[in-house]
């Protein structure tokens, strides 16, 4: 139950797009990341936005346990044994 509301939390903030919520403009991802195949050098800037993003909003996860994968197709965020795609 923990780690499914942990899920859905950081699925939950990956998908808001920055300035989209005007009580909290500063969450969520910058919109050159969302919706776009990323290049080697924009996933390593994705990455640290994502790690600060979940180090900010979701203080349950430590950024040692997150991994980020590019598939080519997808983003997988891996924490600790448990996968996050996002497509």
């Amino acid at each position: 139950m923990h780690l499914l509301s942990v899920e859905n939390n950081i699925k939950k903030i990956l998908q808001t797009k920055k300035q989209s919520l005007p009580l909290n403009p500063w969450a969520g991802v910058s919109n050159k990341y969302i919706d776009k195949n990323l290049s080697q050098k924009e996933l390593l800037e994705c990455k640290d936005e994502i790690f600060s993003l979940i180090a900010k909003f979701e203080p349950r996860i430590k950024p040692s346990d997150i991994q980020l994968i590019n598939t080519g197709e997808e983003i997988v965020i891996e924490i600790q044994e448990t996968k996050i795609i996002i497509s």
